[in-house]
């Protein structure tokens, strides 16, 4: 689907993922701070939230001023930018994402690491 409907994006020809990420929050637990995600994560990062929810922000800086932010809850998708997105070198965005709302909270993320990208066949067109 991402080559599909990115196709006017450039890189995205070039995306697959290689890293699957499936990560439990406990009830109670805070989350992940403020960070980005590392550069050798290239292109998109795709979160799928399965169970439960939680607050995902994109932040201002480092101190966890919002910028933006929602409820990621089951079944929503959230693509973060990664270095060589739209052909900008590390356009990563600042994001955090709380502890879940109430009972658990279950995502899985895909993600390219670039440094494991060796001479991979680009998608085919159409």
């Amino acid at each position: 689907m991402v080559h599909q409907q990115g196709s006017e994006i450039e890189g995205l020809c070039r995306w697959c993922p290689n890293h699957a990420w499936v990560q439990r929050y406990r009830p109670g637990s805070r989350g992940i701070t403020v960070h980005k995600d590392l550069k050798r994560h290239g292109l998109l990062v795709a979160v799928f939230t399965l169970e439960g929810s939680a607050a995902f922000t994109v932040c201002k800086n480092r101190a966890g001023d919002a910028r933006m932010s929602w409820a990621a809850g089951p079944g929503s998708l959230v693509l973060l930018r990664g270095p060589g997105f739209d052909g900008t070198e590390d356009d990563r965005s600042l994001h955090a994402v709380g502890g879940p709302g109430s009972g658990q909270r279950v995502s899985l993320t895909f993600r390219m690491d670039s440094n494991e990208e060796l001479d991979r066949p680009a998608a085919p067109a159409g």
